[in-house]
């Protein structure tokens, strides 16, 4: 009798951690469309919160990309990894490079200008420096897209404003100077940013 139950609750909990054929799962797509009642109905049925799709991005990170705040606290509150990097060679290992390989919840964030959501992950300690694969970090990020308020939050905790991104050298303040984003470049010097600091980047 016991190993009767204890089948049927391992069945249901594969159902509910089962994917489609890109990966992803039922918490993973109600985490990126923002379905709060239905996000909490799956981590009741103990659904696996850090399931990554095939593109090595998990629930937290899609909500964090979309900007659904609630539904990031609910994910957070059931231990969701903040610092869980997307990695799509760790799943396929043909797979090309792609833009944001390596990036984390907060990048996602911190690139779409979601400012919410990188309150929520700043005050759940995620790495404010961390770099994607291409040397490219939260704050330079949020530059190079013009988003000031999210400059300013990271600037706010305490991160580098001279940090250099690998290969090019480039800074936040560089890369908000080349898009032309003024407020952030305002900013940035206001905050002690190096306006002399040379890069590698030509053209």
């Amino acid at each position: 009798m016991h190993d009767g139950r204890g089948a049927a609750r391992r069945n249901a909990l594969a159902n509910v951690n089962q994917s489609d054929t890109d990966g992803r799962s039922p918490l993973w797509t109600a985490a990126f469309d923002g379905l709060k009642p239905i996000v909490q109905l799956l981590l009741d049925a103990n659904a696996s919160v850090d399931q990554a799709n095939k593109n090595g991005a998990t629930p937290l990170y899609v909500a964090a990309q979309q900007g659904n705040v609630a539904v990031m606290l609910q994910l957070l509150n059931a231990r969701a990894d903040p610092h869980r990097r997307r990695n799509v060679r760790r799943f396929v290992s043909f797979v090309a490079h792609t833009p944001q390989d390596g990036a984390t919840p907060l990048y996602m964030a911190a690139m779409n200008g979601h400012h919410e959501a990188v309150q929520v992950l700043l005050d759940a300690y995620a790495d404010n420096e961390a770099r994607d694969n291409d040397g490219r970090w939260p704050l330079w990020t949020a530059a190079a897209n013009g988003h000031e308020r999210v400059v300013q939050l990271l600037i706010d905790a305490n991160v580098d404003v001279d940090k250099r991104r690998t290969g090019d050298g480039s800074t936040a303040l560089f890369i908000a100077c080349q898009h032309g984003h003024e407020a952030v470049v305002r900013t940035l010097l206001a905050a002690g940013a190096t306006s002399s600091l040379a890069t590698n980047v030509h053209g």
